[in-house]
């Protein structure tokens, strides 16, 4: 396809979503917005396969990080390069704009775990203080991510906050390092390269979790990003946690869309309250004494009418056909009253208008 036609069929697509400043509506209910949650998912563990197979096809000695990154992104990238669409499904742009980076900050996570393993030339001393510091810091991820997860749609940032400390505390004290290691240069045995297919698993569907419970507001950059930042805050603890602690991802996973369900069944309930039209007080400015007479708009009305209407206002009870008769009766003979009915009193009328 040429490039002019690929641009011009992207922006079909995108006038089919809402406007920039319109609330986007989003159809959860059209199975066929869940495919690219699986196509998210599916490219994610494809660069985890890819990554291990680089290193299993070749000889130690021809084994290039450089080469692994590169497949292993170019699986991400054909694998992610337009969004799997059956049908005309809303809001399915915005998801899979929020869904997008995904295998990229899964193919982030190794480059990060190779530099760890760069630039020793032994195994670092002092490995048991780090590895403390380290998985303490994981831990405080875990807090941090099902923090989200128990109010996935809460606009507070501390749970972001909280990872990204913990990031910058790992990046300033890293966990040991060894020698001709890490994800991209190194031949994994079968139970590592099943732990790194798990761990991928796991961290996409973690992410993709958090983007479905908390889709984006609106489809413009600032509300995608953001929402693709509270995912990865949420589920980057995959990429560094021990492989015992994995399972808790399944467990804030439920944690999040129980959440999410239960917040929008609390919203929309299925009775209602009746709607209360009585008012405290009777008839108010309508009720005028003249001369010992009682007008309502303007219009003679007998003081028992009056009272009758004042009881049935204030204990809001509906009008019989007597008393809206008498009431409509006196609006109309108010209304007749003001319309002047010779020319000297429409001339009078409107010089005195112009006077005021």
């Amino acid at each position: 396809m040429p490039v002019r036609q690929r641009s011009m069929t992207a922006k079909a697509f995108r006038l089919g979503e809402k406007t920039s400043d319109d609330e986007l509506d989003i159809d959860f209910a059209h199975a066929s917005l869940y495919l690219v949650g699986l196509q998210t998912v599916f490219s994610t563990v494809l660069c985890s396969v890819v990554s291990v197979a680089c290193c299993w096809v070749l000889p130690t000695s021809m084994i290039s990080a450089v080469r692994t990154l590169a497949m292993t992104s170019l699986a991400g990238f054909l694998t992610m390069k337009s969004a799997l669409r059956v049908g005309r499904v809303r809001g399915v742009n915005a998801l899979f704009s929020s869904l997008r980076p995904c295998p990229g900050l899964y193919i982030l996570t190794l480059v990060v775990h190779q530099l760890v393993h760069t630039c020793v030339a032994s195994t670092t001393e002092g490995g048991l203080w780090l590895s403390i510091v380290f998985h303490l810091m994981v831990v405080v991820c875990i807090c941090s991510g099902f923090l989200r997860a128990y109010n996935p749609l809460s606009e507070s940032d501390l749970p972001f906050l909280i990872t990204c400390v913990c990031v910058f505390a790992v990046a300033l004290l890293p966990p040991p390092a060894a020698v001709l290691a890490g994800p991209l240069c190194e031949p994994a045995t079968l139970f590592g390269a099943a732990e790194r297919i798990v761990r991928a698993l796991f961290f996409s569907g973690l992410y993709t979790t958090h983007v479905y419970v908390a889709a984006p507001a609106r489809y413009v950059a600032s509300e995608l990003g953001l929402c693709a930042m509270r995912a990865t805050s949420a589920s980057v603890w995959v990429a560094g946690a021990h492989v015992v602690l994995l399972p808790l991802a399944v467990v804030q996973a439920a944690l999040a869309l129980w959440t999410r369900f239960g917040m929008a069944n609390a919203a929309s309930p299925g009775g209602y309250n009746a709607l209360d039209t009585a008012s405290d007080a009777g008839l108010g400015d309508a009720d005028v004494t003249l001369g010992g007479q009682t007008t309502v708009y303007g219009a003679p009305v007998a003081p028992a009418d009056v009272q009758t209407l004042e009881d049935r206002v204030a204990e809001a009870q509906p009008l019989d056909a007597a008393g809206l008769a008498a009431l409509t009766s006196g609006v109309r003979a108010a209304r007749i009253e003001r319309i002047p009915t010779t020319p000297a009193q429409f001339f009078t009328l409107h010089g005195a208008e112009s006077n005021v």
